[in-house]
């Protein structure tokens, strides 16, 4: 178990350090259904095959385990044994030393170790700490308004806080020149529903909004944590409250690693409409995923971007990006997120929008076109985001992105898994 020796002193330890290394995680999610009824035992084959990227030390690899049991170890030849821990999404993950060829593990019931996630929840916040100090934090229900911002803008239903392994905040809720961004969180802007125009971003015009309807018990399991939650799109515009989308959006975090000392979340966004017309979203300059920075970023100098393209925030406005970072000094010292698109992403690589003055980022796949979500088919996104202590290097942030967007192939019993 290799993976949790030293884990909570690397967040004091390592607090200092870069936050963008050599080492990143590239992960697998694999079906329950494809080895369903194959409990695993001493004679199962695990075969893991590497993309022909470059040698991954500490590799999370993601694979599924039966109903029974919480906790399982891969053996390799050589009699490592690298743990296995059945997560709360019932998903099997593992932390593996360099992968370069293609290895064979057998597998073998173990005791999982503690947590390195402690959780507080209440019935409308949930926050996840280390060593008791917080690193990611929910808001739901009906948010929290602050005081003397109008009605119309209140809102749960996103991340509200990200912070660094140090501890450092990178984030802002409700500031007050744009006192509809939160963190990091989902909306739309130009819609049109039932050939009405509306705006679930900008709520304080009242036209239309976004609120939480629910979300889970968080869970945790060694390095690793999550949940999931639910928000409901309601449109104004013909004097009733309509529901006309919700989405679900799965979390899974993971804590800084002594050698790989930087807070990883995957996010897993699926909208669907819910009712029989479709939502239109025509042509504009931001609207999806945004992350709103640390209020301290304020100022067109105060904040740094750079993206896979190599762009900053004067040239990298509406390109076309894999993966963006934004930073600025917290505490005298540098600190960021990336945000990771996935491949599979529609209009992928999406383009972004960068804004010139404050600390605010957007992937907008509205910039290229008209085009909606329709009741046949559910939209879905998946993002990556890597929070860490450092200024950021171009060359790590590339293979991260490799790595989340080629996984490895597994295959259990000769099967291939998903």
């Amino acid at each position: 178990m290799t993976w949790y020796n030293g884990l909570a002193n690397a967040l004091t330890t390592n607090s200092s350090r870069m936050c963008i290394i050599a080492l990143s995680c590239s992960t697998l999610v694999l079906s329950a259904k494809s080895i369903a009824g194959e409990a695993p035992s001493e004679k199962t084959k695990v075969i893991v095959v590497p993309d022909g990227l470059s040698p991954r030390d500490g590799t999370a690899v993601v694979a599924c385990l039966p109903r029974e049991g919480d906790a399982w170890e891969l053996v390799a030849n050589d009699g490592q044994h690298f743990q296995v821990l059945r997560c709360g999404d019932h998903v099997g993950r593992v932390l593996l030393p360099k992968i370069n060829a293609e290895t064979t593990f057998t597998v073998r019931p173990s005791a999982p170790p503690p947590t390195m996630f402690t959780v507080e929840q209440t019935p409308d916040q949930l926050r996840f700490l280390i060593a008791d100090r917080e690193v990611i934090a929910f808001s739901g229900g009906r948010g929290t308004l602050p005081e003397g911002y109008e009605e119309n803008y209140r809102r749960g239903g996103y991340l509200s806080r990200l912070s660094t392994p140090s501890g450092r905040l990178v984030t802002d809720d409700y500031p007050p020149n744009h006192k509809h961004h939160h963190g990091l969180w989902f909306s739309w802007t130009r819609a049109n529903y039932d050939q009405r125009p509306t705006d679930f971003w900008n709520m304080g015009k009242g036209t239309a909004g976004v609120q939480a309807i629910n979300h889970t018990p968080a869970w945790t399991a060694g390095p690793w944590a999550g949940f999931s939650y639910r928000n409901r799109y309601h449109d104004n515009t013909s004097g009733m409250n309509i529901d006309v989308l919700e989405e679900r959006i799965e979390v899974t975090m993971r804590a800084p690693l002594p050698q790989d000392p930087v807070v990883i979340i995957d996010l897993t966004v699926t909208q669907h409409c819910l009712t029989a017309l479709p939502l239109q979203l025509p042509t504009y300059t931001y609207g999806g995923l945004g992350l709103r920075g640390h209020r301290d970023w304020d100022g067109a100098e105060n904040t740094t971007f750079l993206t896979s393209g190599g762009h900053d925030r004067k040239t990298g406005n509406f390109t076309r990006m894999n993966w963006v970072h934004m930073g600025g000094l917290v505490g005298g010292q540098p600190a960021g997120t990336a945000v990771l698109c996935h491949p599979n992403n529609f209009r992928a690589p999406q383009p972004g929008r960068l804004h010139p003055k404050e600390p605010f980022f957007c992937f907008a796949p509205s910039q290229m076109g008209d085009w909606a979500i329709t009741p046949e088919m559910p939209y879905q996104m998946r993002y990556r985001l890597i929070i860490a202590d450092g200024a950021p290097e171009a060359a790590d942030l590339e293979r991260r992105w490799q790595e989340y967007a080629h996984p490895f192939m597994v295959t259990w019993n000769g099967k291939l898994v998903r």
